[in-house]
């Protein structure tokens, strides 16, 4: 006789985009409707995706799960890029290449006249850039045109 204990994991999918950088024992979140939320681990990543491009992904939960978040959908957060301080971000969008190589973003004052500011980049995610560096006075808050 074989006696095993069934256990309760949260089955959901990746982006192509984000199965890379997603891996098991990192840590994640998870949480639904009624406010609850469950601290958990990645168990597991599909290698291959599915025939709808999404890679499976597994989260073990690290501590009890309350009611309200069994066999109901969940959203769950898994942290791939974090650094130690905060950083100055912008859209990606906003970057406009330079001739010369350089790279600047059109700043929109609160007097709604636009400044061009050399930026230079670092890392990059969902859609975001990190600003290491700025010819202007670029900060938290500052608007920033897209699109051209």
């Amino acid at each position: 006789m074989v006696l095993r204990s069934a256990e309760l994991v949260f089955m959901g999918a990746l982006d192509a985009g984000f199965a890379s950088q997603v891996k098991a024992g990192q840590v994640a979140t998870f949480g639904g409707r009624g406010g609850s939320t469950v601290a958990g681990l990645v168990k597991s990543v599909a290698q291959e995706p599915s025939k709808e491009g999404t890679y499976s992904v597994t989260v073990m939960p690290a501590e009890a799960v309350p009611a309200d978040l069994v066999s109901v959908d969940v959203v769950v957060q898994i942290e791939v890029l974090s650094t130690e301080k905060p950083v100055l971000t912008v859209p990606v969008a906003a970057l406009i290449a330079q001739a010369d190589g350089s790279t600047i973003v059109v700043q929109r004052g609160s007097d709604s006249r636009e400044r061009k500011v050399a930026v230079t980049t670092g890392r990059d995610f969902d859609g975001m850039i990190e600003v290491l560096a700025s010819t202007g006075r670029l900060s938290d808050g500052d608007q920033v045109v897209i699109g051209r």
